[in-house]
């Protein structure tokens, strides 16, 4: 799938991601993971995309990203996508047509969780895992930095939105 076509289908959803789990964990919970998820970028059943930290800014994927590293190849990536990943804190209001996401880091991975337009926060466990609002001991995720998320760390928390030109 080109940037291009991904682009359109990321514009396409308003910037209002809307929890519906029955969506994210049908034929295509096998093919995406929480990057998929998290940039709400569900297109019909291919696994041509594999939603890797840098892939669609043309670095080289590595599980063992730094924070710092991880936070420059996920800011490539939305600026070849058109998007636009502005830092900002668990409490501040989100701007209309925009979103926000919580994006973890662990010794040999990474994680995101999105918070939707219900004000709810939702992530996808990785590839064929189910979209939920859940952390991994199984409480509503109110706020991420208190929640279960087995071994990762809360790098920081962003504003996702269209890259004005």
């Amino acid at each position: 799938m080109s940037i291009e076509k991904l682009r359109e289908i990321i514009y396409s959803n308003g910037f209002h991601p809307v929890y519906n789990p029955e969506k994210w964990n049908g034929v295509l919970r096998k093919t995406t993971n929480c990057y998929a998820y998290a940039l709400d970028a569900l297109y019909p059943e291919t696994d041509e995309v594999s939603y890797l930290i840098g892939e669609f800014s043309g670095h080289k994927y590595s599980s063992f990203f730094t924070d710092q590293k991880l936070i420059d190849h996920i800011t490539s990536d939305l600026l070849a996508l058109g998007l636009e990943m502005i830092p900002t804190t668990l409490k501040e209001d989100v701007p209309e047509k925009s979103y926000k996401i919580a994006i973890c880091n662990s010794c040999s991975d990474f994680h995101f969780l999105r918070r939707d337009s219900s004000g709810k926060w939702s992530h996808k466990m990785g590839w064929g895992g189910r979209v939920t609002t859940e952390d991994y001991s199984g409480r509503e995720i109110t706020n991420p930095s208190k929640a279960d998320l087995y071994d990762y760390h809360i790098i920081g928390y962003f504003l996702i939105k269209r890259k004005t030109e």
